[in-house]
C-alpha cells in the first residue's frame, strides 16, 4: 500500500508494528516449543509473505472501488492495529 512521503511518522509507526507482530508471532512458537527456532521463524516469514498478498489484493479491489486506499476495510483494519500494538 502507498503511503505518502508526508506521513513519514505513520510509515515508521507502522513499519516497526509490523516488525513487533512477527517478533511476537515467532516468540509464541517458540515458547510453545512448537519446532526449532529457525523452523519457526520460516513459517511465520513464508505466512506473513502469504497473507500480505492477499491483503494487498483486497486493498487494490477497494482502492478500485472507492478511490482511496484509506477507506473502508483498510482505514478499519488500520485502526484496529494502531489500537492493539
Amino acid at each position: 500500500m502507498f503511503i505518502p512521503t508526508s506521513m513519514k511518522d505513520q510509515k515508521i509507526s507502522l513499519a516497526t508494528m509490523g516488525v513487533k507482530s512477527f517478533q511476537n508471532a515467532v516468540n509464541l512458537l517458540n515458547s510453545n516449543g512448537q519446532n526449532d527456532e529457525d523452523e519457526n521463524f520460516k513459517t511465520v516469514e513464508r505466512r506473513i509473505k502469504y497473507f500480505k498478498d492477499i491483503y494487498f489484493e483486497r486493498i487494490e479491489n477497494n482502492q478500485a472501488n472507492t478511490g482511496s486506499a484509506m477507506e473502508g476495510m483498510p482505514f478499519e483494519d488500520l485502526t484496529i492495529c494502531v489500537k492493539n500494538a
